[in-house]
């Protein structure tokens, strides 16, 4: 749940360096694992991220994290561009459904 983890915490013990440094690290494990599945059975292998937002309130969230979180994905984006097959978000909060219903008309069906 990603209302658990302390977002001010890693605000301050994190650099936006250090976790973009860690998402590459991150991800760059997760990379050789579907690399090994891709090549042992011939299927592109792609990764599926859950995340579940019970709990999240919009006021709470450190905007100094998404901030740095927002540019570490971009990073990890560029180095990695097919590594994510899909992202599923359960129990999001009435406010993040309604931003998704005016926002979902400007994505191809492929992300909606």
């Amino acid at each position: 749940q990603l209302c658990k983890i302390n977002l001010d915490k890693v605000v301050a013990e994190m650099s936006e360096e250090e976790l973009s440094e860690w998402y590459l690290y991150e991800n760059e494990a997760v990379y050789q694992v579907l690399d090994e599945i891709t090549r042992r059975t011939g299927r592109l292998t792609k990764c599926m991220k859950i995340i579940d937002m019970t709990n999240m309130q919009l006021l709470k969230m450190n905007r100094t994290y998404v901030k740095r979180d927002a540019a570490a994905s971009k990073v990890n984006e560029d180095f990695y561009p097919q590594l994510l097959g899909a992202m599923y978000i359960f129990n999001s909060p009435g406010w993040l459904s309604g931003f998704w219903v005016l926002v979902r008309p400007f994505f191809s069906k492929a992300c909606s």
